[in-house]
């Protein structure tokens, strides 16, 4: 029984960066994906390179870049974009780059998720640290 939930776990943080963005947007490429984290918080992510550029948000609500801080959904911030760095120091420094220039866009979601895509290197994101 074991052995199947890992096989489970493995699936589904393979597939779970193609399955987020289906219904949303074109994938060119997967960057990174992770759907379960094993501590009680955690990174989980979903990186794509987009097929449909230039790099519109998807859904309602989003805001350009420069990042303005959200103090009411800031709680994670930090620890948000400390997750990139799991998957790549080069990825945390473009994310950060593109939050402080204009050009891109971003959205917080609750106070744990950030979503946010970059028309200059067609990346597209969602990133959640939590339990």
């Amino acid at each position: 029984m074991v052995v199947v939930f890992f096989a489970y776990v493995e699936y589904s943080n393979r597939n779970y960066a193609e399955d987020y963005f289906a219904d949303k947007l074109k994938i060119d490429s997967v960057v990174a994906s992770k759907k379960w984290h094993n501590a009680t918080f955690g990174c989980t992510y979903a990186i794509v390179i987009r097929g449909d550029r230039p790099a519109e948000p998807w859904g309602p609500n989003w805001n350009q870049t420069p990042y303005v801080e959200q103090t009411s959904s800031d709680t994670y911030f930090p620890e948000i974009l400390r997750c990139l760095q799991e998957v790549s120091p080069s990825l945390y420094q473009s994310t950060i780059v593109g939050l402080n220039t204009e050009g891109s866009w971003y959205l917080r979601v609750g106070s744990g998720v950030l979503l946010y895509t970059s028309p200059g290197s067609g990346i597209a994101m969602r990133i959640r640290y939590g339990d």
